[in-house]
């Protein structure tokens, strides 16, 4: 087996739910919990010490350092994290759920503004880049009409433009139709609000809740010195309102 072939397989098996033995069932985090540095769903470890099971970046475990870096997660952790989150969320929603549908709003929306200026920056990018491209093309049409462009060249030339063209007309599709999304959006906090409401007094997590509630848990390298107190980034995206 090729290092390329090899790669593949070990890529398409860590996209797989992990599955606990015992039960048969996949693990409680399985297909919602990524690397934050490189997009890559976090191993499951099982560790019988008394530190407990462990998660560490899906593409670290599958090619080494040329990978990802092997920052890791300790299960208790995540899970209690995860468990503060949803509780203090639904617990906030029950006290005044006026504020807390304003405090989400606010949240999802300026992701969303955000995100909205880049797209439209990135669509005006690509469409002066189409624009300039067809300048080109037209010089050049001109240039090996009148002999100053060989058909060695020109022939190149357009071979070229036509592989940039593809690439740039499917981007600006693509640019176009997010635009449209994020323009027309309307912050669906009422469907966040109808599932998270009920949990105030959620006493444990089961895969049920995961995937009714949460869009993916990201988890990123620990920023620091290493020696010293290093902190961890975990972000939460929970369904139709985002990271909260």
């Amino acid at each position: 087996m090729t290092k390329e072939l090899f790669d593949k397989v070990q890529a398409i098996i860590e996209q797989r739910p992990r599955i606990i033995k015992k039960t048969g069932e996949p693990h409680i985090f399985a297909g919602v919990f990524y690397c934050g540095e490189c997009g890559w769903r976090m191993a499951h470890h099982v560790r019988s010490t008394a530190k407990g099971d462990y998660y560490s970046c899906g593409k670290y475990r599958a090619n080494g350092q040329s990978g990802c870096s092997s920052h890791h997660v300790n299960y208790s952790d995540i899970y209690q994290l995860v468990l503060a989150s949803i509780r203090e969320n639904a617990r906030l929603v029950t006290a005044d759920e006026e504020a807390a549908v304003k405090r989400i709003k606010t949240a999802k929306s300026g992701g969303e503004i955000k995100r909205l200026a880049a797209a439209k920056k990135e669509l005006a990018s690509a469409k002066k880049r189409l624009s300039e491209s067809d300048y080109r093309v037209r010089r050049a049409y001109e240039d090996n009409v009148s002999g100053k462009l060989p058909d060695k060249l020109f022939n190149k030339f357009i071979r070229d433009y036509e592989t940039e063209d593809t690439k740039l007309t499917a981007l600006v599709e693509s640019l176009q139709a997010e635009i449209i999304t994020l323009e027309s959006a309307n912050n669906d906090v009422s469907a966040f609000i109808d599932l998270i409401k009920p949990l105030v007094g959620l006493t444990e997590l089961n895969r049920n809740v995961l995937l009714a509630l949460i869009d993916k848990i990201v988890v990123s390298e620990p920023a620091g010195a290493k020696g010293k107190i290093r902190e961890q980034k975990i972000t939460i995206f929970y369904k139709f309102v985002g990271a909260l």
